[in-house]
C-alpha cells in the first residue's frame, strides 16, 4: 500500500577533515524549502589515512519548519574511489537513541534512509559516527574518502483514504440501515431482506434498494503527491467483498474527492471549494458498519492503493482504532504521511470534508 518517494535536500560542499570533536559546533545553516539543516562541517567527513579502530563523529542540527510532522529522511554521498566505505562501519544516534548502525558502504547504495519523525518546530542534533573496522586490512588505512549527506523529508507518492464518516449523527444525515434497524422508513425495511430467497433477495437489492435507502456516510481521498490522478474505475471494497466502483473522476495535487451515495450528502456539509464528489447512486459497499468494518482502495487493475480498517475489523490491521464518537469522524493525523499502521488514524470530534 505505501510507496514512497523522497524529496530530499542536498547540502554539501568541499572542505578539510578536522578530527572529531566533542560537541556540537555549527559553522554553517543551509535554510531549504521547510527543513532548516545545520553541519558541523563541509563536508560531514573527510578521511585520510584513517586507522583501524580510529572513529570520528559529526553533529548535523536539523529544525522543522514545515506546517505538519514530517518524516526525515538521509541518502549518502560519497567520493569512495579506493573502496574505503567497506571497511567502515556508520551509526545514527538522535539524542542518545540508536536509528540505525551498519556498513556504510550498505548506506551508500540505498534510496534513502528513514531516520525520525520531526513535528512542527521541534529541533534536534543528529549523531553521525564513522568507525574503521579492526578486521579491515591495512591496504585500506591509506585510502580516502570524503563522505557527506542529503537531508530531506519522506514523501508520499500515492493517493491515501484521509477520513471516514461511518458513524452518521443526527442532522447530519442517515446511518446505513444494518446502523439504524430501529429508524428504517417503511420503504427501507424489505431491502434488509432474509436467506429464503437469496436470488430474488439480491435481484430486489440491486434493482430497487439502493435507490431508496438513505445514507449519508462518505469517505474522503487525499492527492498528497504533485500529480494528478485518475482515480475513474477505482474500486473501494468493504467487509462484504462488495467492490463500489468510483465514477469518471481526478484528483488534483493537494485535492480531496470526497465519495458517497449522493448528492444529498453535500447539503448537511460546508465543504472546501478544492473539494470534488463522486457520486455512486448506490451505498459505499453495504454500508460502513460502525462496529467495525474496512476498507481497500483499489486502482482499476485491482491493485491495492491504501487501507483503513476500525472497531472489530482486523481485515487491514491486527488491532484496528476503536470506537469512536457519535458524529465524530476516523481520520489521518497527517495526511501526507503513511506507514501503514492504525497510529496514523485517530477520531476527528469535528470531521472536516475536502480540509
Amino acid at each position: 500500500m505505501r510507496k514512497l518517494s523522497i524529496k530530499l535536500i542536498p547540502l554539501f560542499v568541499a572542505a578539510t577533515f578536522l578530527g572529531a570533536l566533542l560537541c556540537p559546533k555549527i559553522t554553517r545553516a543551509a535554510l531549504e524549502s521547510s527543513l532548516k539543516v545545520e553541519f558541523e562541517q563541509e563536508p560531514l567527513f573527510f578521511l585520510d589515512n584513517f586507522a583501524p579502530g580510529q572513529m570520528v563523529e559529526r553533529w548535523v542540527k536539523i529544525t522543522s519548519q514545515d506546517d505538519l510532522g514530517r518524516m526525515v529522511v538521509a541518502r549518502g554521498l560519497a567520493d569512495d574511489t579506493g573502496g574505503l566505505a567497506e571497511a567502515l562501519e556508520v551509526v545514527f544516534i538522535l539524542e542518545g537513541t540508536e536509528l540505525w548502525r551498519g556498513k556504510l558502504s550498505d548506506f551508500l547504495v540505498k534510496d534513502s534512509l528513514p531516520l525520525f519523525f520531526l513535528n512542527n518546530a521541534e529541533e534536534h542534533l543528529l549523531l553521525v559516527t564513522l568507525t574503521f573496522s579492526h578486521q579491515a586490512d591495512n591496504e585500506f588505512q591509506s585510502r580516502t574518502l570524503t563522505f557527506d549527506l542529503a537531508l530531506g523529508w519522506e514523501a508520499i507518492d500515492h493517493i491515501v483514504i484521509s477520513e471516514v464518516y461511518y458513524q452518521v449523527a443526527p442532522g447530519r444525515g442517515w446511518d446505513s440501515p444494518s446502523d439504524r434497524l430501529n429508524n428504517l422508513f417503511t420503504w427501507e425495511k424489505p431491502c434488509l431482506g432474509n436467506d429464503t430467497f437469496p436470488f430474488w433477495r439480491d435481484f430486489w437489492k440491486r434493482k430497487f434498494c439502493q435507490a431508496v435507502i438513505r445514507n449519508q456516510e462518505w469517505v474522503e481521498l487525499y492527492n498528497p503527491t504533485d500529480e494528478r490522478w485518475e482515480v475513474g474505475g477505482w474500486k473501494l471494497e468493504d467487509n462484504s467483498d462488495y467492490q463500489t466502483i468510483l465514477s469518471k473522476a481526478a484528483i488534483k495535487p493537494g485535492g480531496y474527492l470526497i465519495i458517497t451515495k449522493d448528492f444529498t450528502t453535500r447539503a448537511f456539509w460546508p465543504v472546501a471549494w478544492r473539494a470534488h464528489f463522486s457520486f455512486l447512486n448506490r451505498q459505499i459497499g453495504d454500508g460502513l458498519d460502525n462496529a467495525g468494518d474496512h476498507l481497500f482502495l483499489k486502482n482499476e487493475v485491482g491493485e491495492s492503493i491504501d487501507a483503513v480498517g476500525w472497531g472489530n475489523d482486523t481485515a487491514v490491521w491486527d488491532s484496528s482504532p476503536g470506537s469512536i464518537p457519535l458524529g465524530a469522524s476516523l481520520a489521518r493525523i497527517n495526511r501526507d504521511w503513511d506507514s501503514d499502521l492504525a497510529e496514523d488514524f485517530s477520531a476527528q470530534l469535528s470531521p472536516s470534508p475536502g480540509y
